[in-house]
């Protein structure tokens, strides 16, 4: 191919009867071309692409590694859940259980104080479960499965059954904890996950309000939202973390 080149190049210069000296001088200089791209140019050529085939199987390989590490973690993970979520439900039921004992009369009568008292643990227990038999809840929503029950839900009632699980808390810490919600407010949600954020948000005041501090729980109307709040007098979060609060 490379002298079959040249010699056309060669013939197509001596057909035209171009002088000879010139002839010569495009002929070696075509010469030289021809040579440099045929030695350099494509050998050079032939590397790159070589090498980008080469990355670009790299690359392929590694993202399927990726992928398949990913599945695995994914499935470690479900059988994980699934297996922690049992073994904390069997002990929960139990001690549900008994607190069902230690309420029922038929056992012995209970003061005011011990009936409050284990109302909370069963208040709190079957709170517990519920969030235990939703502990599988990251693999719905990562699956699109994750089903939301929305339904018309009194604030105040709501405010009530939060107050009432971690008032013992607020109490070992000379704490008062005071909701305060309109009897007519409600809110259209899913009541186990706005009771979730309100135990969020009330327990963290709780942990970092110093004794004996205050923290309230409110609620209002502002047009067609219900606005929620939750103040107390502890050190607040620093502003410069502030932004930091919502980020995963």
């Amino acid at each position: 191919m490379f002298v079959g080149l040249v010699a056309a190049v060669y013939r197509y210069l001596s057909t035209h009867q171009i002088n000879v000296h010139i002839t010569s001088r495009v002929f070696m200089l075509v010469l030289v071309l021809v040579i440099v791209i045929v030695v350099v140019v494509l050998p050079a050529y032939s590397v790159i692409v070589t090498n980008e085939i080469r990355k670009r199987r790299r690359v392929e390989k590694a993202l399927t590694h990726a992928k398949e590490e990913a599945e695995r973690a994914s499935k470690f993970k479900d059988r994980f859940l699934s297996t922690m979520s049992h073994e904390l439900r069997t002990p929960l039921n139990a001690v549900m259980g008994f607190s069902d004992l230690l309420a029922d009369t038929r056992y012995g009568q209970l003061n005011e104080r011990q009936q409050r008292y284990v109302g909370h643990i069963n208040t709190g227990g079957r709170h517990l479960l519920k969030l235990i038999n939703d502990i599988l809840d990251l693999s719905k929503i990562e699956a699109g499965r994750l089903e939301i029950s929305l339904e018309d839900l009194s604030v105040a009632i709501i405010f009530d059954e939060v107050v009432s699980a971690l008032r013992p808390l607020a109490e070992k810490k000379t704490q008062t904890l005071s909701p305060s919600a309109e009897p007519s407010l409600a809110v259209r949600a899913d009541a186990m996950r706005f009771k979730q954020v309100l135990m969020n948000l009330v327990g963290n005041a709780v942990k970092f309000t110093p004794k004996g501090g205050r923290i309230e729980l409110s609620a209002e109307q502002v047009e067609r939202e219900v606005l929620v709040k939750v103040r107390d007098n502890g050190p607040g979060i620093p502003r410069e973390e502030q932004k930091l609060i919502f980020e995963s």
